[in-house]
């Protein structure tokens, strides 16, 4: 399985980064960190990405532009793009995960319900991220 995971906030990068090594390390997964700080970044590692990934761990709050507006949902704006193919790589099924720490995500997910996988309110912790992994890894395989 390919998971990528798109957030800009190093410590939660990190974070991920300390659990996916270990799972790639026993051959569970294959991973990408896109620490692009932007939407304009991001798009252009999305347009070379090594592999089609299976699942995206997408931020809500990402910047559209190097200006850094940090109230930007950038991460909206990806996955709607995600959604509607503009990516060659990214297949328009790929389970998506929104993850933040903005206080409506709830209601965020209910808008976007029909294009996400799941969501992943921050803070959160290890053993979440890796139920939710395990999870899509079995819905692969079924």
């Amino acid at each position: 399985m390919n998971v990528l995971v798109i957030d800009d906030n190093m410590d939660i990068l990190e974070a991920f980064q300390a659990k996916l090594k270990k799972m790639k390390k026993r051959g569970e997964l294959d991973y990408y960190l896109c620490d692009e700080s932007n939407v304009d970044e991001i798009e252009a590692v999305l347009e070379h990405l090594p592999w089609a990934p299976d699942l995206i761990l997408l931020d809500i709050m990402i910047p559209l532009t190097g200006e850094g507006d940090k109230e930007a949902r950038g991460g909206l704006i990806l996955l709607a793009r995600i959604k509607k193919g503009r990516y060659a790589k990214i297949p328009r099924d790929t389970r998506i995960v929104l993850i933040s720490a903005i206080f409506d995500v709830d209601k965020v997910t209910q808008e976007y319900k029909s294009m996400i996988y799941s969501s992943l309110p921050k803070p959160f912790g290890i053993p979440q991220v890796t139920r939710l992994i395990n999870d899509v890894s079995k819905k692969l395989r079924e």
